[in-house]
């Protein structure tokens, strides 16, 4: 039971970093004038953050060892 909760906490961690760097990022391409411009040569675009339906957290929840 342990080590599912130290996973959960993980991956909660590891979720948050990478929607604080989507949202970072998704700024970043839309400052205006010069990385807009640039995002759009070089074909940049937004990127969507990471989200997990009501059923999957209570499923992760669920004792795995």
């Amino acid at each position: 039971m342990q080590q599912n909760s130290y996973l959960q906490r993980e991956i909660t961690a590891a979720r948050e970093v990478y929607n604080d760097t989507v949202l970072q990022w998704n700024k970043a391409i839309q400052e205006w004038p010069t990385k807009m411009i640039v995002a759009a040569k070089q074909g940049y675009t937004t990127r969507i953050p990471f989200s997990t339906s009501k059923e999957v957290k209570e499923q992760a929840r669920a004792v795995f060892f």
